[in-house]
């Protein structure tokens, strides 16, 4: 059962709606605050270095050090900026909103023929909300647009091997994995051709045909950026590449021959992927845990060749999903340095699975979707009357009420931000506000009703 508007929204323009809400939720949003973390002016000091010296190859940031990584994000940031001639949270943070939003398009596109809707729609609402992507969504660091990039080249290849079966090269495919590799190395070209790889191998292509192809790609993949790296090569000369060297291989193979320390502050064991997968799902994360109460366990083990093929005979896009899944995050186990934006090419498979589950467990245990429900209910109601508390009597300091529980200064930084947003609000932020009632409103319907 569904009420007409929502009918119309989930069913007649379901792209359109996810549109809709990634811009109202990210977009409007990225221009409060100013930079509040170390990564932010970095790179737009880098953007901003370009506009004022017409440096676009190797330009100087502060304390005259060279940004010797591939510039795609900053020149976008430095394109956006351009008009207004200074660089702004806003314009340095609008690539990676807009990458957010592409990657949105891409997975409606991915799963949206093969799958049914209601997982589709379901796996593109997992993404918008969760924690990591709409973090990453607005900042102004190049993890985003890597992301879409490599998504992108994915479905590019995806769609090669159902429609062509291998064979020729579609030219998009390179360019894409070329431009990926301009925005953070060569990366960008070995992380999908090896997920791909792997694909043919389980559908059991020939493995020269694969190595062959896959060779191929990576040959033209790397036209786009080795035409910068000439070029910053002829700026930079061997410092220049002992830095390239230190920053794609040399860390990620533990070597040390040039001298050149690869402890880059965030180097965590092998276990802590998987913990930044917990938080960067949240609030889904909830949703699972509580479902742990809800399912039936079955200790029957099936046998090695029952489970495999089980596994092969899945529907070709989870089959790639899984092993997206898979690839992505053994790739990342390997360095010692660790970050949880590194996975962000593995939130679109995951979210698939995810909405598969959430979706069984809405039909045959509604209780959890109820529970879970009611639980996001209360907390859009507590956030409400805390930003009317704040805006109104002015009572509550929310940074002073934070810095009780933690010092961390990002945080507080955030807490600030919002704070000043409040203390003077904008039409805008008052009618975000006001669709969040709404959609409280409609939440409680719902529930009344007992529409799931």
């Amino acid at each position: 059962m569904r009420t007409r508007t929502l009918q119309y929204l989930y069913l007649q323009r379901p792209l359109i709606s996810l549109i809709l809400i990634t811009i109202l939720s990210v977009v409007c949003w990225i221009g409060m605050g100013n930079f509040y973390t170390k990564g932010e002016p970095r790179e737009a000091s880098v953007a901003l270095s370009m506009i004022k010296d017409n440096n676009w190859i190797l330009p100087q940031t502060y304390a005259d050090e060279v940004a010797y990584k591939p510039p795609l994000t900053h020149w976008l940031m430095a394109v956006f900026s351009m008009p207004q001639g200074e660089v702004t949270p806003f314009t340095s943070r609008l690539p990676s909103a807009l990458a957010f939003l592409g990657i949105i398009v891409v997975s409606f596109f991915l799963f949206g023929r093969k799958l049914k809707f209601t997982e589709t729609y379901l796996a593109c609402i997992i993404l918008l909300t969760s924690f990591e992507l709409h973090r990453a969504a607005m900042t102004s660091r190049v993890d985003m647009l890597l992301t879409f990039f490599i998504l992108t080249g994915l479905l590019c290849l995806y769609k090669w091997e159902v429609r062509e079966k291998v064979t020729g090269l579609p030219p998009i495919i390179p360019i894409l994995l070329g431009l990926a590799a301009l925005t953070k190395g060569p990366v960008g070209i070995v992380l999908p051709l090896l997920v791909f790889g792997v694909y043919l191998l389980l559908l059991k292509y020939n493995f020269r045909k694969i190595a062959g192809k896959l060779t191929l790609v990576a040959l033209c993949a790397m036209i786009l950026p080795g035409i910068w790296y000439f070029f910053a090569y002829k700026t930079g000369g061997k410092e220049f590449l002992d830095l390239v060297w230190a920053e794609n291989f040399g860390r990620f193979l533990g070597s040390s021959h040039l001298n050149i320390s690869y402890e880059l502050g965030h180097e965590e064991p092998f276990w802590y992927n998987f913990v930044t997968l917990l938080g960067g799902f949240i609030p889904w994360t909830l949703f699972l845990f509580i479902s742990l109460f809800a399912i039936k366990y079955s200790f029957r083990i099936s046998g090695f060749k029952t489970t495999w093929d089980k596994i092969l005979s899945m529907e070709r896009v989870k089959l790639f999903s899984l092993v997206a899944i898979i690839v992505i995050i053994v790739f990342y186990c390997i360095p010692s340095s660790k970050r949880s934006v590194y996975l962000m090419p593995a939130y679109p498979f995951i979210a698939l699975f995810m909405a598969q589950f959430i979706l069984y467990i809405a039909e045959y245990r509604p209780l959890v979707n109820r529970i879970f429900s009611i639980f996001i209910g209360v907390t859009g109601i507590s956030i409400v009357l805390f930003c009317l508390t704040t805006v109104i009597t002015h009572i509550i300091n929310p940074v002073e009420m934070v810095g009780h529980f933690t010092k961390y200064q990002k945080i507080l930084n955030d807490v600030e931000a919002i704070r000043c947003s409040l203390n003077s609000p904008k039409i805008l932020y008052t009618f975000l506000i006001c669709v969040l009632i709404i959609a409280l409103y409609i939440l409680f319907y719902q529930l009344r009703k007992k529409i799931t």
